[in-house]
């Protein structure tokens, strides 16, 4: 494995494990494997194939297809939450572990805030000093989790799960139904099931089975927030973890470390990596939806990673078509028209024009310089 290049299981659109064990899933809803992959480009072997070396990597396109695909065919809205519980601690790999065998909640919170981008670069989990409002207060009514309340901002603690691309809302809702549905399992696991009742604020409306699943896990649900919010008693932070293992924990850090390394090393070099898509034979024409797909992400994504880096797709393409433009002026005989051709200009005139806003000479002095330099 190379050094900042990110292990195959990390690198497409979801977690490898949801499409491993896609087959698994469906068998147990008495789904066809064939029709849930319909119009997904995907197929038996590629989910199996997942995590080698061979496997090419699964877009956002394909993936969000599974999604929908998946919603309709099991008409069962609450299958974020479903999927989710499939998920415990060893599913996340070193980021479960170093949570796992860190002191106490306190830290393992710390653990998943900082390496959740190693597991899903779509969504992002933020902790909050403390509460600041008070939108979810309860009336106490006897029951366990009716008993908490924001009225005492400084009693709870806050995760905030917010979506950090843009997806279909049926897709976005499925993924974070899905990761609070597997931080419920973790952390009943982490506390020997001693979870405390808990509050849990979505950023949409509720439907019927939010209550369904709020009744089955002892916990409050409420909808239509301005985000979407876990909010738990603050004195859970100090509680011990009872697999708590410095040694282990610190052989799990390292490897986090390691993956987060990575995964932002590809983020830096985006740039780069659409330059090198477009480079490739025949890519030179591709779309910047086409690319947007390639790399996981909306085009509106994209749009905006690459305005924070001062650039856009467009500045980006006509740097490769000059610098390929510049190969041919150099080791080719093409008239400087066959080039402006090749490369996808209408006319000499606009290429001249383009290569010389970025070179500050004409093609045809670029190619003398080459050939005859002085």
């Amino acid at each position: 494995m190379k050094k900042n290049s990110l292990p195959i299981q990390y690198q497409h659109y979801l977690p490898a494990r949801f499409y491993s064990e896609l087959p698994e899933l469906v068998l147990e809803l008495g789904i066809d494997l064939k029709i849930l992959l319909k119009d997904t480009g995907l197929n038996k072997q590629q989910l199996k194939d997942v995590c080698t070396k061979e496997a090419p990597k699964i877009t956002r396109g394909p993936s969000e297809k599974l999604i929908l695909n998946l919603l309709a065919l099991t008409k069962d809205p609450a299958m974020g939450f479903t999927v989710g519980e499939r998920y415990n601690i060893s599913s996340h790999g070193a980021v479960g572990f170093a949570a796992l065998t860190c002191n106490n909640v306190a830290n393992a919170l710390d653990i998943a805030t900082k390496y959740f981008p190693v597991l899903t670069p779509l969504l992002r989990l933020k902790v909050p000093t403390l509460a600041t409002d008070n939108s979810s207060t309860i009336t106490n009514t006897g029951d366990e989790r009716n008993s908490l309340s924001l009225e005492n901002s400084e009693s709870l603690r806050i995760i905030e799960v917010e979506s950090s691309a843009d997806m279909h809302p049926e897709v976005e809702r499925f993924l974070i139904e899905g990761i609070l549905s597997s931080i419920h399992v973790m952390a009943q696991f982490l506390l020997n099931n001693k979870l405390p009742a808990y509050i849990l604020e979505l950023a949409y409306p509720l439907q019927g089975y939010h209550q369904t699943y709020a009744d089955k896990k002892n916990i409050h649900i409420t909808g239509d927030h301005k985000q979407t919010r876990i909010l738990f008693p603050s004195e859970l932070l100090s509680q011990p973890l009872l697999l708590a293992d410095k040694n282990a924990f610190q052989k799990n850090l390292e490897e986090c470390d390691y993956l987060l390394e990575g995964s932002m090393s590809r983020q830096a070099t985006l740039i780069q990596s659409i330059s090198n898509q477009l480079s490739e034979p025949d890519n030179l024409f591709l779309s910047q939806e086409f690319i947007a797909d390639k790399l996981n992400m909306s085009s509106r994504t994209l749009q905006r990673l690459l305005k924070k880096e001062n650039t856009n797709f467009r500045d980006i393409a006509n740097h490769v078509r000059i610098s390929q433009a510049k190969r041919l002026l150099v080791e080719s005989e093409y008239s400087i028209s066959q080039v402006a051709h090749e490369l996808g200009y209408t006319d000499a005139a606009n290429f001249t024009r383009a290569f010389k806003k970025l070179e500050n000479i004409s093609p045809s002095e670029y190619r003398d310089s080459k050939i005859n330099p002085s």
